[in-house]
C-alpha cells in the first residue's frame, strides 16, 4: 500500500463500513473502527504513513519493573519522539512490531549516543522478561515472554541478529488515550551510561488531505 494513499478510497460511503478491497488490509480495518467508535468520523480524509514511536528509561537503579511512555514529557530527544504518552486529537496508530535494546551514552544524564546494542550483547538475562502493553490503565496485551524477541525462538528472525517481537494480533491505539508499555525483569543490573529503550512500529493516520500536498 502507498504510505501516502487516502482512507477516503478505503471506506464506503454508509458510516462505519469498509470497502471490501480492504480485508486484506486488517490493520486500516482497525484503525477505522477505533476511530469511528472514538468519534473520529474524518478519518475517510486523512492519510495512512508509517509510524515509529520509541522511550527510553536510565537503569542506574536497580529495578525489576519498567514503566515506558509514563511521564515521557519529561524526556526530549535521543530519549523519547513523544511529548506525551498519547497520540494527538487527529492521529491513530496500528502497533506490528515490538522491540527493547541497550543504547550506551557518553555519561550518565548525557546525549551524546556511544553505541546501540541488542539485548543479546549486554544484558542477555533480561531476556526472561514479560512486556505488557495497557491503555487507559487498562490491560490490553497480557503478559508476553520477551524471549520470543530474541533470534534463537524467534520464528521470523530472518538472521541471528534479528531481535524483534512481531504482535501476533496487531494493537490499536485510539486518539488520545494514554498507553503505557511495562516491562517486569528478573535482571536488576545497573549501569550509569546505559538504557533500555522500546521500539513500537506499525502504520498511523494522520489528519492531513492529500489536497494539501
Amino acid at each position: 500500500m502507498d504510505e501516502n494513499v487516502t482512507l477516503s478510497a478505503m471506506v464506503r460511503n454508509r458510516a462505519g463500513a469498509v470497502s471490501g478491497r480492504m480485508s486484506p488490509n486488517l490493520e486500516v480495518d482497525k484503525m477505522i473502527a477505533a476511530a469511528h467508535q472514538m468519534g473520529f468520523k474524518n478519518i475517510s480524509k486523512g492519510q495512512v504513513t508509517s509510524r515509529v514511536i520509541y522511550d527510553m528509561l536510565p537503569l542506574t537503579v536497580a529495578s525489576n519493573t519498567f514503566s515506558f511512555f509514563t511521564n515521557c514529557g519529561a524526556r526530549t530527544f535521543p530519549r523519547t519522539n513523544l511529548t506525551q504518552n498519547r497520540l494527538e486529537v487527529n492521529e491513530v496508530m496500528v502497533i506490528a512490531h515490538v522491540n527493547f535494546h541497550i543504547v550506551t551514552f557518553s555519561a550518565a544524564g548525557a546525549n551524546p549516543v556511544v553505541s546501540i546494542e541488542p539485548l543479546s550483547t549486554t544484558f542477555a538475562g533480561m531476556y526472561r522478561s514479560d512486556y505488557s502493553i495497557e491503555l487507559s490503565n487498562q490491560q490490553v496485551i497480557k503478559p508476553t515472554p520477551l524471549d520470543a524477541q530474541f533470534a534463537n525462538f524467534n520464528r521470523y528472525a530472518k538472521h541471528t541478529l534479528h531481535e524483534n517481537s512481531k504482535m501476533m494480533s496487531h494493537l490499536v491505539i485510539p486518539p488520545q488515550t494514554e498507553f503505557t508499555v511495562k516491562l517486569q525483569t528478573t535482571n536488576a543490573t545497573t549501569s550509569t551510561t546505559k538504557e533500555i529503550m522500546v521500539v513500537l512500529e506499525g502504520i498511523g493516520f494522520i489528519n492531513a488531505p492529500a489536497t494539501k500536498y
